[in-house]
């Protein structure tokens, strides 16, 4: 939304004469924050998760979806948990 407004306030209101100018000044500011934001991706670099949970997660997801069809309907783990409660009905 902020680029929007940025480039509308650039814009503005151009007369016939000036309005390829107008456009040209829109299109190089957009340009221009297109590569500030570009730079600052690259300035962040690669983010990586602190604790690798993902495997347990997997793994007692697979384990739900390795029974088979036989307990379609039976509740399934919430993410982070380990056991299944089947009893439940």
């Amino acid at each position: 939304m902020l680029g929007i407004a940025v480039l509308l306030a650039i814009i503005g209101n151009p007369t016939a004469t000036s309005a390829l100018a107008t456009f040209h000044n829109a299109w190089w500011v957009m340009a221009a924050t297109g590569v500030v934001a570009a730079a600052c991706g690259v300035a962040l670099g690669r983010i990586t998760a602190r604790d690798s949970d993902a495997t347990d997660i997997r793994a007692s997801a697979t384990e739900a979806n390795a029974t088979g069809p036989d307990n379609a309907g039976a509740p399934v783990a919430a993410i982070g948990t380990t056991s299944i409660d089947r009893t439940a009905t």
